[in-house]
């Protein structure tokens, strides 16, 4: 799915999202931002820059599109695709844990 956003009023490139199915973590949800063809072409390869980024504790990709669609961030984001990955049950409506469990029992998993 690809769409054109915006990101608290700011104008946000293209961003797709994907479900990557991990036979240890389950399905994982990555939103990539920018043109993924520039970086996988031969003759832009070496002036594109890919980025995988990671959220903190509490949010999720949303975070990561605002950082990047700051103004000071122009230059690198017209060079660069970024690759947001949200952590299990941190996507847009992710189910909670159930009560008792934590994040530490899924990630001996991985």
């Amino acid at each position: 799915m690809s769409r054109k956003s915006s990101v608290d009023g700011l104008p946000c490139d293209t961003i797709s999202h994907h479900v990557i199915p991990t036979e240890r973590a389950g399905a994982l949800s990555v939103w990539v931002q920018g043109d993924l063809s520039l970086a996988q072409k031969a003759e832009s390869r070496d002036s594109c820059c890919v980025f995988m980024t990671v959220h903190d504790v509490g949010v999720n990709h949303n975070s990561w599109l605002r950082f990047v669609n700051s103004p000071a961030m122009g230059p690198i984001r017209e060079k660069a695709v970024f690759l947001h990955v949200d952590l299990l049950g941190q996507e847009d409506g992710g189910e909670e844990l159930p009560f008792g469990q934590n994040l530490s029992n899924h990630a001996r998993n991985w």
